[in-house]
């Protein structure tokens, strides 16, 4: 579950309080031309983590995490964008994930519709039958 919360950027976003190891810094800086909020700390689990946030909107446009592993960090930047609102609230519809080395793929995540609190059928979590092998 671990692994999958960590490759999926949007579960990241939930509970951020809970997610550093302290208060992280507070500054001002800019995307482009637009003037963001950044948050920039440790998380509990010993990541780097940068948020940073539209300063009119307060919306999130960037996380960019640091990994550290034996041979270094591991950056990873992903980008929020086009914002809509579900029952009064903003999700990003699209995510764009790279890591800030040069070269390296990006990947988009584009999602078409977002539900909240939409029922989920149980026979959704059912383990299929095994296949059983052929017999020679």
């Amino acid at each position: 579950m671990a692994n999958f919360k960590a490759g999926n950027s949007l579960f990241s976003l939930i509970n951020l309080r809970e997610q550093y190891a302290r208060p992280p810094r507070a500054r001002r800086d800019k995307i482009g031309d637009r003037d963001v909020f950044v948050l920039d700390g440790t998380t509990t689990d010993g990541k780097r983590m940068r948020l940073y946030f539209d300063a009119t909107t307060g919306l999130l446009l960037r996380r960019v995490t640091g990994t550290t592993t034996m041979i270094g960090i591991i950056p990873e930047q992903v980008d929020f964008e086009d914002y809509r609102e579900i029952d009064g609230v903003k999700f990003p519809f699209t995510a764009r994930a790279s890591t800030i080395e040069v070269g390296n793929p990006v990947s988009t995540r584009t999602f078409t519709e977002i539900r909240v609190n939409a029922p989920v059928d149980d026979s959704m979590f059912k383990m299929p039958p095994a296949v059983k092998p052929a017999t020679p």
